[in-house]
């Protein structure tokens, strides 16, 4: 009784105000996350997607069409941008 006592005593153990603290509060062995993961993981999927679009004239057309027209038009355009952008590169390295 006295080491697994302990143990589950704490994995147990609520704040004076009845919130759950430790393991209960991390959300160990439970179906849940806590809420301060679930923020992190948003802003750093944000924070990660507003590096990644490119800034400039092109990308600011691909994002206002794809808002106006709908993501299958604004897919395709992008794939239409990035084949000239392929095209254009390989240019240079195909003439020698």
């Amino acid at each position: 009784m006295g080491e697994d006592y302990r143990h589950d005593r704490l994995l147990d153990a609520r704040c004076p105000l009845g919130r759950p603290r430790g393991a209960a509060a991390a959300g160990v062995g439970g179906s849940g996350t806590h809420p301060a993961v679930s923020a992190a993981l948003v802003a750093g999927l944000l924070a990660g997607w507003g590096i990644a679009v490119p800034v400039g004239a092109v990308g600011t057309y691909l994002v206002a069409l794809t808002a106006r027209s709908g993501a299958r038009i604004g897919a395709a355009a992008a794939l239409g941008v990035a084949s000239a952008d392929g095209i254009y590169a390989r240019s240079p390295w195909s003439a020698g």
